[in-house]
């Protein structure tokens, strides 16, 4: 368990400073012009392809990966994971040309979009730059998939959050390096090259020290492993990508919807809301990301007798903090939404009708993304022993109904922003609170309710947030809006860490 507490608690030092880094990249965007967020908007919305690929990667390489790793001390099982590396690069270079393929369609349909005219060219430069990303990082997936099943989860993290850190340093360098009274176009193709430059020299970085350290991973060999084990793996890539593609199409084909329906105003909006239900994912990615390597771990590592109960022990913790910390911030973004606007993009947005329909765009959306939230620690435990494919055929039907649904009633002309945010929301607690848990207690034989019973045993404590943070709000309204959030955020968190630890002193004394 301890090696779980390093884990989550390095993933949310990552996350905490990505998401500080996240709110001011915005802000920065913003004081550029209203336009220049629109192009980032669109071209990074929910994940960038890069990001997708990565993921989509991850995801398929990580039980694949595992299992050779843990098989090396058998009778020729270096050569069998050599064997599945060699497969696995071969994989991220075709996902690489088809990542570039995608980018080139985006530069190519940017005249198409609500887009003022004098930015287009800077907008392909931007979409040039992220192509460059996509190719350094893709290329090298199955070297940072390894850094996750070698449990090198704190250089994972200090690698992500460089990222982060890159992205910040290349927006601010517009106001050092350009004449005062510069064009956002301008700015816009500096922060593209130069994040280009400083994100793709540190992930070849990383990947030179992970060959130096493990120069078994790219050692000269003709072997490409057994027919069957080549099967599975383009079976895992083709389920990952159904999984990642589901997801993606939700955001990224309501961004392209809004757009195309509601101009570039909504889509500032949605960009917003995106940013902001946003924050619920990334607070409770802290607590399942590397969860599919430990449940390979689990699966092909583990001795029989610990297979079991201890991952389930692991999974149980997973789920409650999810709806406790989801919970949590669900509670502080509705009952503080306007000053947390304010206080964050409050005086950039020069339409006031973009800020309310972001509030009510968040207000919906934020039930979908924490459905998604609540359901990761199942999602994670199926991806990392390669049985994604149980459940992503009913999430990625649902995400295609999304699509079908918002074209047919968009042709009638019988969708709004707010619609579109309700069907969101719909379907993903249809396909990740219902079909998701259903599917893996069937896998694993663990009955359902024992499953929901660590989320029904963390609401409590944001229900209780949500009636002191309503008791309070016109009290604390009376400060300047930062002191209220931060005295409300702190009584939130109090209440969280406390039902935290007496949920922790419970399982000790049920030795569980």
């Amino acid at each position: 368990m301890r090696s779980e507490v390093t884990r989550i608690a390095g993933n949310y030092l990552r996350l905490m400073a990505g998401f500080v880094i996240g709110l001011l990249l915005v802000r920065q965007l913003l004081n550029y012009g209203s336009d220049i967020f629109n192009i980032f908007t669109i071209v990074t919305v929910g994940a960038g392809v890069g990001i997708m690929l990565r993921e989509l990667l991850r995801i398929a390489l990580t039980s694949h990966l595992s299992e050779a790793w843990a098989g090396r001390d058998e009778a020729g099982g270096h050569e069998a994971f050599r064997g599945v590396f060699r497969q696995a690069m071969a994989l991220s270079a075709v996902a690489c040309l088809v990542g570039l393929a995608l980018m080139a369609m985006l530069a190519l349909a940017l005249p198409r979009l609500d887009i003022a005219a004098e930015n287009i060219g800077a907008a392909r430069v931007f979409v040039g730059a992220r192509a460059v990303i996509l190719a350094a990082t893709v290329l090298i997936s199955p070297l940072l998939t390894m850094l996750m099943v070698m449990q090198r989860f704190g250089r994972m993290n200090t690698l992500m959050t460089l990222e982060r850190v890159a992205d910040f340093i290349a927006v601010l360098l517009p106001l050092v390096l350009l004449a005062p009274g510069f064009e956002g176009g301008s700015a816009l193709i500096l922060f593209g090259l130069a994040s280009a430059a400083l994100t793709s020299s540190l992930y070849l970085f990383a990947a030179w020290r992970i060959v130096r350290e493990a120069p078994e991973l790219l050692r000269p060999g003709w072997s490409w492993g057994a027919l069957d084990k080549r099967k599975a793996l383009t079976r895992s890539i083709l389920w990952a990508l159904a999984l990642v593609f589901s997801f993606n199409l939700y955001l990224r084909f309501d961004t392209f919807f809004i757009n195309a329906h509601f101009g570039a105003a909504a889509t500032i909006a949605f960009g917003l809301t995106v940013q902001l239900i946003g924050m619920v994912r990334q607070l409770t990615a802290g607590i399942v990301m590397g969860l599919d390597a430990v449940a390979a771990k689990f699966r092909f590592g583990a001795r029989e007798a610990d297979r079991g109960g201890g991952f389930d022990r692991i999974l149980a913790l997973s789920n409650y903090l999810q709806t406790i910390i989801s919970g949590s911030a669900i509670v502080m973004l509705s009952v503080w939404l306007d000053e947390l606007l304010q206080l964050w993009v409050g005086g950039r947005v020069p339409d006031a009708s973009v800020l309310e329909l972001t509030r009510s765009l968040v207000l919906v959306m934020l039930f979908g993304i924490a459905a998604i939230a609540l359901s990761d620690g199942w999602a994670g435990a199926l991806d990392g022993t390669g049985k994604n494919r149980l459940y992503v055929r009913y999430t990625a039907t649902l995400a295609a109904a999304n699509a079908a649904a918002l074209l047919v009633l968009g042709q009638l002309g019988l969708v709004t922003p707010l619609g579109l945010a309700f069907l969101f929301s719909g379907l993903l607690a249809i396909g990740h609170l219902l079909i998701v848990p259903q599917v893996y207690a069937k896998e694993t034989g663990v009955p359902v309710r024992t499953l929901l019973a660590p989320i029904l045993r963390g609401m409590p404590a944001p229900a209780l947030s949500a009636a002191v943070s309503l008791t309070l709000h016109d009290r604390l309204a009376a400060l300047h809006p930062l002191a209220a959030v931060i005295i409300s955020g702190s009584i939130v968190g109090l209440i969280a860490l406390a039902d935290v630890a007496l949920y922790l002193r419970g399982t000790r004394t049920s030795g569980a």
